[in-house]
C-alpha cells in the first residue's frame, strides 16, 4: 500500500505545479489597464524620482498618458501595451511567460522586465525587481472595465 502512496505523490507533485502554472498564466492573460487611483498614490509616495523632476507641463502629460494605458496578455505567450502620450500613439510588444510569482516580459525593442506578481482583490501588482529606468517601477493593473 505504501508503494501506491509514494507512487502517487510523485506523479500528483508535478501535475499540481504545471496546474498552478498554467492557472497563473491564464489568470494573467487578457486586457488590463492601470488602477489610476493606486497607480497615483505610488507615484506619490516614493519621495524624489523621475516623476517629482520633471517640469508641471510634463507631469500632466505623463498624468495623462496613465489614463489610457491598455496592457494585452494574449494566451500564446506575446503582449502589446499602448498608450497615448503627448497626443501621439505609444506601442510595445513582446513576450511575457510567468513563473514562480514572477512575470517575465521580453520586449522586442529592449531589454527583458522582470516583475514580481502579487494580487489583492481584482489588482495585481507588478512589483520591477531591477530599476528599469522607467518613471513606473510597479505597475498596478485591473481587468479593463473594471
Amino acid at each position: 500500500m505504501k508503494p501506491l502512496l509514494y507512487l502517487f505523490i510523485l506523479v500528483s507533485i508535478p501535475f499540481s505545479a504545471i496546474a498552478q502554472e498554467v492557472a497563473n498564466e491564464a489568470a494573467m492573460a487578457g486586457a488590463w489597464e492601470l488602477d489610476l487611483e493606486l497607480q497615483i498614490q505610488a507615484l506619490q509616495q516614493q519621495g524624489e524620482n523621475k516623476f517629482t523632476a520633471m517640469p508641471p507641463p510634463v507631469q500632466e502629460m505623463f498624468l495623462a498618458s496613465l489614463e489610457t494605458r491598455k496592457y494585452i496578455f494574449y494566451p500564446d505567450g506575446h503582449f502589446e501595451a499602448y498608450w497615448l502620450l503627448g497626443g501621439k500613439s505609444q506601442m510595445l510588444s513582446g513576450t511575457w511567460k510567468t513563473k514562480n510569482a514572477v512575470l517575465r516580459m521580453s520586449h522586442e525593442n529592449g531589454p527583458d522586465r522582470i516583475y514580481k506578481l502579487s494580487k489583492t482583490g481584482e489588482v495585481i501588482k507588478l512589483a520591477s525587481t531591477g530599476n528599469t529606468g522607467n518613471v513606473l517601477q510597479t505597475l498596478y493593473l485591473k481587468r479593463e472595465g473594471l
